[in-house]
């Protein structure tokens, strides 16, 4: 099988969607197929240029063929820059297949739309059948983190999005609640199949607490370790954890870690040293390598959502924090899809998002409860094991494509 992949995330980014593109990518080429994918140069999650793009590069990573055409970055986030951005995604995707040979499947990657877009045109084009992967809704994501105002941008965003939607052999969501979001669209339920996110188990359950990694991290093996890992954006909300470590600043036994990168980092890091806050670091990417240690070397695994992100986003770090058999506690809306996951899982603390009084009660209290802390990530580590194994994942990836690919047959 010849799969063309469009999507504007791809390693070497650690962060965010495109490692689970590059592992599908990789996948179906260590299958026996040929694979090729279309993206831009890596950039996320700050949206700066990692490195020195270029114009254009085809690379071999892994046999996959990966040719790389510069996109439009946002210069501010707001919603006309967004615009641009994933306009010039959708051209540039057009573009980059320019010289592609004619595939038998495609697979899209959202966000953005356009990719989906693109997607859907040369699917028609070709005459070939096409996969929507949805990783987020950015309608809903636009709305919940202010970038997007109920209007006439919104509903023309809504007219986009249901005709990517219709363009679409199948579409893939990580979630019911994705699901249910599409069929109140209009779309039809049997043309969505559910396929998860996956986790490296195997490698994330072998990792142990590491002393080491402990004082990399907070500077001491002596603290109770609260670690945030992954995207710093307007999405995670992440000035609510600093208040509640203001909250914390007269316990010294307790330290506040957040690991990652994105575009609110830099505000974080002020609002720190503004408020001189010693039981507090941040910390930039780490090599992936070292992930699963760093989880491990953690006693709770932290995560903040902003009040208004209900179902626009299942995020993927919430794997891997079960599977490293570590409680999360988690300030994030009741009724959002993470909540739901980490209650149904029982492995971690549900609070009141941008409300840092909780948040900073419930660090307090589960450390001073260290059975809950053990039972909680028990049960977390076992639903991640049930749910979220790779082989497991795979197969269903591996049963859809054949199915989709027949569809025109």
């Amino acid at each position: 099988m010849n799969l063309l992949i469009l999507g504007h995330n791809y390693a070497p980014e650690v962060l965010g969607i495109g490692p689970y593109t590059t592992g599908l990518a990789e996948h179906f080429r260590g299958s026996g197929n040929e694979v090729t994918v279309l993206t831009t140069f890596p950039h996320y999650p700050n949206y700066k240029w990692q490195g020195r793009p270029g114009l254009y590069r085809r690379e071999f990573p892994a046999g996959v063929v990966v040719r790389r055409l510069r996109v439009i970055l946002p210069r501010r986030r707001n919603a006309i820059w967004r615009m641009v951005f994933d306009s010039s995604v959708g051209l540039c995707l057009l573009l980059n297949s320019i010289g592609v040979s004619r595939p038998d499947l495609i697979l899209s990657v959202v966000p953005t739309l356009q990719s989906g877009l693109a997607g859907g045109i040369l699917a028609k084009t070709w005459g070939v059948p096409s996969i929507l992967l949805i990783h987020d809704l950015p309608l809903e994501a636009g709305l919940a983190v202010g970038m997007l105002r109920p209007g006439a941008v919104q509903r023309s965003g809504a007219r986009l999005e249901r005709f990517v939607y219709r363009l679409a052999t199948r579409i893939v969501v990580i979630g019911s609640r994705f699901r249910d979001n599409l069929v109140a669209k209009g779309i039809e339920g049997a043309r969505i199949s559910i396929i998860s996110n996956w986790i490296e188990l195997d490698e994330t359950i072998a990792a142990k607490s590491d002393p080491d990694m402990r004082r990399r991290l907070a500077g001491s093996v002596d603290t109770f370790l609260v670690l945030h890992t992954g995207t710093m954006a307007e999405k995670q909300g992440l000035a609510n954890v600093i208040e509640a470590s203001r909250l914390l600043a007269n316990d010294p036994t307790i330290s506040v870690v957040l690991v990652g990168d994105g575009p609110t980092r830099q505000q974080l890091a002020a609002a720190v040293d503004r408020l001189g806050l010693a039981n507090v670091r941040i910390l930039g990417v780490q090599p992936g390598k070292d992930y699963s240690r760093m989880l491990a070397a953690a006693d709770v695994l932290l995560l903040n959502q902003r009040r208004d992100v209900v179902d626009a986003v299942v995020p993927s770090k919430l794997l891997h924090y079960m599977a490293a058999g570590r409680p999360t506690v988690a300030a994030v809306n009741g009724a959002s899809v993470a909540a739901e996951l980490i209650l149904d899982a029982k492995s971690g603390v549900v609070v009141s998002p941008e409300d840092p009084g909780r948040l900073a009660d419930a660090i307090q209290n589960i450390r001073n409860n260290p059975e809950l802390r053990q039972t909680l990530g028990r049960n977390g580590r076992e639903y991640a094991a049930k749910n979220f194994a790779k082989s497991e994942i795979m197969e269903q990836w591996d049963r859809l494509v054949v199915e989709c690919r027949n569809s025109l047959g």
